[in-house]
């Protein structure tokens, strides 16, 4: 009768070293791609945050009567939502959608629609103006906190697999 195969050392040691070296590539892998999703977020979040900014200012030329001021902002912040819709892969920026923050998005949208007919083109009241630009920021805020709890949630993710690594 044969004697069962006998291994070297060096295959076994390769035996149980090699799973382990896939299992650490594998997890190098996912935490470098999920701290590129935090670093196009980040952008994002900072972009969205402008937004805000952008609209009181906007208010503001409005309230003035500056209609050059107004249109050079109003392309502002229509490139503003063109970044972030589209993303900027040089940057890096990218928004972490999901069903929430593309729902907020969308309202973001929305309102920047109904206040450009209101402020942009046909200005009407200007008592109204304040309640209008408060309304549009509460729509923007909304979209930056979902942007952000995405965030903490790839956040998260990271620091598992940080511990995982360990």
């Amino acid at each position: 009768m044969k004697s069962p195969r006998q291994w070297s050392l060096a295959a076994k040691l390769a035996m149980v070293g090699m799973p382990l070296v896939v299992l650490a590539i594998v997890a190098i892998v996912v935490t470098l791609w999920v701290s590129f999703q935090l670093d196009g977020g980040a952008a994002a979040l900072n972009e969205a945050g402008r937004m805000r900014m952008q609209a009181y200012r906007l208010s503001l030329s409005v309230a003035q009567g500056r209609p050059t001021d107004v249109q050079a902002q109003v392309q502002l912040f229509d490139r503003s939502l063109d970044l972030l819709r589209q993303g900027n892969a040089a940057r890096p920026l990218n928004v972490p959608w999901d069903d929430a923050t593309t729902r907020q998005f969308a309202q973001v949208e929305a309102h920047w629609a109904d206040y450009r007919a209101r402020w942009i083109h046909a200005p009407s009241e200007m008592a109204a103006l304040e309640a209008s630009t408060q309304a549009f920021v509460v729509s923007i805020d909304e979209f930056v906190k979902g942007v952000e709890v995405r965030l903490a949630e790839w956040t998260a993710l990271l620091h598992l697999l940080h511990t995982s690594v360990l």
